[in-house]
């Protein structure tokens, strides 16, 4: 059969328009699932757009974060070496009069030399002088029996009592001359023992004053009636020692609640004390001391002992932000400093207590601490 022939026999009332609109028909349903698959995929790849936004907002508070706590560590060495320079200049002022003191030393024992050696030839002058005595004496004695004989001899006896008068004469001079020389050291002597006596007055005052506050933080800090826990205080160096154990989470650097109440009670203990009138004045600052266990990376455990102690001071600070007096006090007093694993506790045996060793210690400071160390070299 033909094509021609098959089309002759299709029924002649058949629509044209019918394969059109299905074709049509057939068209939008692909063109709508081609719509929907493409605002599916839009919705998908949103998602993970707005999620890697996040991510970066996250990130980039993070790095905003680490940078704050670089610069407070910044400011802090910057604030230790000022210290350390300091400490250099009032170094070098006492080593010039450490040598300015050994050249008088010097100059002293060349003259206790020079003296005794002085002695010991007056000493061989005065047993010459009496050797000299005896001859002449046996001299006179010969002459008066040949005085008619030996008139040359008595010019040459003249000649020698001449001689021993000279001698006689430098010899009372240099007895002269040691008297003189035991004045000057018995002078320098007693003026020695005045500046030492001095210096030990001075010594005892500063110390009694230290002690004096040491023992009142002492006496406020164990008659409180809640127990101190793991904060202990020591009134000889002035330190608090507070468990890191308690303080901190293992290998992190966030407040405990338990460690913000070990904190509370030494600001308690030092508002008693250091706010009063009489008091404030001789203290020079509130160091924080971050201090971690020997366990670890160095560098991990400089840092942490570095954002420990920086953490401590400043939830203190927040403690006392809304009282502005108490607040100017200690934003001036207090700083931190940070130990790493380089000052860890010893047991009683000589090995490391690994538990103790993470820890914060909170240390007085008093003006006078120069001044005390510079009274102590002068009497070494």
């Amino acid at each position: 059969m033909s094509w021609s022939s098959h089309w002759d026999d299709r029924p002649q009332d058949a629509d044209p328009w019918s394969s059109i609109v299905d074709l049509m028909s057939a068209f939008a349903l692909v063109l709508f699932l081609a719509v929907t698959f493409f605002i599916l995929n839009y919705n998908t790849a949103d998602k993970k757009l707005k999620q890697k936004q996040k991510v970066l907002l996250e990130q980039q508070r993070l790095l905003e974060t680490k940078e704050k706590q670089l610069n407070q560590s910044l400011l802090a060495i910057q604030s230790r070496d000022k210290r350390l320079l300091s400490s250099k200049r009032a170094l070098a002022l006492l080593q010039i009069k450490m040598a300015e003191l050994k050249a008088q030393e010097k100059k002293l024992l060349n003259e206790k030399l020079a003296l005794a050696a002085l002695t010991q030839k007056q000493q061989a002058d005065k047993a010459a002088l009496a050797a000299l005595l005896k001859k002449t004496k046996e001299k006179e004695a010969a002459l008066a029996t040949m005085i008619t004989q030996q008139q040359s001899l008595l010019d040459k006896k003249r000649a020698k009592e001449l001689a021993l008068k000279t001698l006689v004469n430098k010899q009372q001079s240099l007895v002269e001359r040691q008297k003189e020389e035991t004045q000057k050291q018995k002078q320098f002597l007693s003026q020695a023992s005045a500046s030492r006596e001095r210096c030990e007055r001075q010594l005892r005052s500063l110390l009694e004053q230290k002690k004096k506050v040491l023992t009142a933080i002492y006496k406020i800090f164990s008659s409180r009636k809640e127990k101190n826990g793991a904060v202990g205080f020591d009134p000889n160096t002035g330190k608090f020692r507070l468990g890191g154990n308690i303080l901190f989470s293992e290998g992190k650097s966030i407040l405990t609640t338990g460690g913000k109440a070990q904190l509370r009670q030494v600001l308690q203990a030092l508002d008693r004390v250091l706010l009063q009138p009489n008091v404030r004045p001789m203290v020079a600052g509130i160091m924080v001391e971050g201090h971690t266990n020997t366990r670890g990376r160095l560098e991990r455990n400089w840092e942490l002992s570095s954002q420990r102690a920086l953490a401590a001071v400043q939830y203190l600070l927040s403690s006392v932000k809304s009282d502005r007096r108490r607040y100017g006090i200690y934003s001036k007093l207090l700083f931190a400093g940070a130990f790493g694993p380089f000052r860890p506790v010893t047991r009683s045996n000589g090995t490391v207590s690994q538990t103790r060793s993470r820890r914060i210690e909170i240390k007085v400071l008093f003006h006078n601490q120069k001044k005390l160390q510079g009274i102590l070299q002068q009497l070494r």
